[in-house]
């Protein structure tokens, strides 16, 4: 998955996000977000004028992460994935989480269509978001992700409900959705003492996966017993050298 993650960064790198660096100024910024996150005290503008060094710093490493984890549950239930697979990658930022699931789709040739919207708070991630789809699209003749794909971004707020205008565009497509990722977003924004993820969780279609990654294990923990409130499978994803990280899934009965 890495070498995979590594071929197509060099393309994002130099087509999506223009080569850029982290500076100095910018580097102290994104420490102060970081820093925001682990409190959980992320707010819309929080990113403002970093968005790009940000991609830069974790693009890469999150998009392999997202695929590793997808690769471990695939390898425990292939047939959670079907041919024509809707991804809804929240908090997912610049695009890393549903690049990660693209590049798992390529190594598995399990899905031929996948539509993935990435839904955040962030208004700067659209652009980018936009410009990583730009930088994909000619992959498609390689058949890179089964060929047919569409990724595309739309406002989303966690701690917001799901009736909120902010949220009008997932309120359209959740009750349709094959896989929810959460990858880094949970604990960051709260999420879990709002009622949107309970409402996710809820409102889900019966088959339907959500994808955890979490920077603290109880942040795990807690998700899976939410869902586990509202008939879900809940499934521990082990450490090891390939899935190093706090992550979890769990499935809708």
């Amino acid at each position: 998955a890495a070498v995979m993650v590594d071929d197509v960064w060099r393309c994002l790198h130099g087509e999506a996000f223009g080569g850029v660096e982290n500076g100095i100024a910018e580097e102290k910024k994104l420490k102060t977000f970081y820093n925001t996150a682990i409190q959980a005290t992320v707010e819309p503008f929080s990113l403002k004028g970093i968005e790009l060094p940000y991609a830069v710093d974790k693009f890469a490493s999150r998009a392999d992460e997202a695929c590793c984890l997808l690769l471990y549950i695939y390898s425990q239930k292939p047939t959670l994935f079907p041919k024509e697979m809707k991804v809804s990658s929240i908090g997912g930022g610049p695009g890393n989480d549903a690049v990660g699931y693209l590049i798992f789709n390529t190594l598995t040739a399990k899905s031929t269509t996948t539509d993935i919207t990435v839904y955040d708070f962030v208004p700067g991630w659209g652009p980018i978001v936009a410009s990583v789809a730009t930088a994909l699209s000619p992959l498609k003749e390689t058949k890179f992700s089964g060929n047919d794909f569409t990724l595309k971004f739309a406002p989303c707020d966690l701690r917001e409900p799901l009736s909120s205008d902010v949220n009008s565009a997932l309120a359209t497509t959740h009750e349709t959705t094959d896989l929810f990722l959460f990858v880094y977003c949970l604990h960051e924004s709260n999420a879990l003492s709002h009622s949107l993820f309970s409402t996710l969780l809820k409102s889900a279609k019966k088959g339907a996966v959500f994808a955890v990654i979490e920077v603290f294990e109880k942040t795990v923990s807690t998700a899976m017993e939410l869902a586990a409130e509202y008939g879900f499978e809940s499934h521990r994803v082990p450490k090891t050298e390939m899935t190093p990280f706090n992550a979890g899934y769990m499935v809708k009965l």
